[in-house]
């Protein structure tokens, strides 16, 4: 799991650094395939964090190929009891991805 704040669409810059910094999983034959992950962000628009969400699956689903559930998205006009049951559901979905395996 790996979350971050959205930043122009994009990932923070520590997260970044975690991804950049990844690369030594991905050289020594794909430490992390296989893998069940996922990933979240918050942000002040949809638009900005689907931007984020695409740059986290990107780095753990395509090149690292993690089994990614889709990632999700809290707004700042979301309601604390929408983004607790949104977090709730999808642990469950983490849950069950990973107990598939």
């Amino acid at each position: 799991m790996v979350g971050s704040p959205t930043h122009f669409s994009n990932v923070a810059w520590q997260v970044k650094k975690l991804i950049d910094e990844s690369i030594a999983l991905y050289d020594q034959n794909y430490q992390l395939k296989g893998k069940v992950g996922g990933c979240f962000t918050s942000s002040g628009t949809h638009q900005d964090a689907k931007g984020c969400i695409r740059m986290l699956e990107l780095a753990f689903a395509l090149h690292h190929k993690l089994k990614m559930v889709p990632g999700i998205i809290r707004v700042d006009d979301d309601s604390v009891e929408d983004v607790s049951k949104l977090c709730q559901e999808y642990g469950m979905k983490i849950a069950k991805k990973t107990l598939s395996k």
